[in-house]
């Protein structure tokens, strides 16, 4: 990714989808911060890559892992789902069963997005079944919460600090053909 970067001079560096290299983002922040202060002043810079990179790696580090997402929300007393980790694995996962009562969510912590990675577990013999179906045995289990419609938000701010958001839209999940299609309809 540096040479990359390197060759193509992006004003800044941002991304799509949490689904990214941090390592290779920390090593860039980490040349940015190699430019000597005497190198900006006179306009030599560009002998390093120093380009802003936008969420910071430690902010798509937290995105990347759900369960810390959750425990990131849960500090800043954001409202979220009442939820356990199942580091103990089945054991733990049983005994969020008996706490939450079923239906629950089983959620991988990791390459999970829009549905992806989480399996609706109805009783305790479904357990099994639903870890076999997730991307990943590292989990956590989140309680079954009753909603009418997602929608999602788009917020956006710039270097200054001026903040927009863009128009609420209603996110439709359905599987189709085998994949999950996501209809996006404006409110």
């Amino acid at each position: 990714m540096l040479a990359f970067i390197d060759k193509v001079k992006p004003d800044v560096v941002t991304v799509e989808i949490e689904h990214v290299d941090v390592d290779a983002l920390e090593a860039i922040v980490a040349q940015k911060s190699m430019v000597p202060p005497v190198f900006r002043r006179v306009g030599l810079s560009f002998l390093f890559i120093d380009v802003p990179v936008h969420p910071s790696p430690a902010t798509i580090k937290v995105i990347q892992d759900k369960y810390a997402q959750k425990v990131h929300l849960s500090k800043a007393q954001l409202p979220v789902a009442p939820y356990v980790d199942a580091k103990n694995g089945l054991e733990d996962i049983k005994a969020a069963g008996k706490a939450f009562g079923y239906p629950l969510l089983l959620k991988s912590k990791t390459l999970a997005y829009d549905g992806r990675g989480n399996a609706t577990v109805k009783s305790e013999e479904g357990i099994a079944g639903a870890l076999k179906s997730l991307v990943s045995t590292d989990v956590y289990v989140e309680q079954f919460v009753s909603f009418t419609k997602e929608i999602a938000v788009m917020v956006a701010r710039d270097p200054a600090g001026h903040i927009v958001s863009y128009p609420c839209v209603e996110t439709i999940q359905k599987v189709v053909q085998g994949f999950k299609k996501i209809k996006m309809m404006l409110e």
